[in-house]
């Protein structure tokens, strides 16, 4: 089996933008910069927290794909969930696969 068919889900990966607001100030917004990338999601850990009188989670998880323009700066959209990427990597430099560590956003 090759490594395409292992990439079973469909995500689109945002890059941020920031634009300038009525009072002059920034607002951040995201624009989609691959849309139907085919890729394996697979939860790797998670922690509660509890902070400010509200509870928390953070689950991290691993995105394996094709190997593309994505940076820690993107983020990765699955259905309704967000993701924040905090690490790329090509795991055998080859070009081959790229691993993206990322943690999901609640909200």
């Amino acid at each position: 089996m090759s490594i395409e068919g292992l990439l079973v889900s469909r995500v689109t990966v945002q890059t941020p933008a920031e634009s300038r607001t009525a009072t002059g100030g920034y607002s951040e917004t995201w624009g989609n910069a691959i849309i139907n990338m085919p890729c394996r999601i697979n939860p790797v850990s998670g922690s509660e927290s509890f902070s400010m009188g509200k509870e928390g989670a953070i689950i991290s998880h691993k995105l394996y794909c094709i190997p593309a323009t994505i940076t820690e700066s993107d983020r990765v959209v699955f259905g309704s969930r967000t993701f924040r990427i905090v690490e790329v990597r090509d795991t055998d430099e080859l070009g081959r696969l790229m691993v993206i560590g990322c943690t999901e956003e609640q909200s």
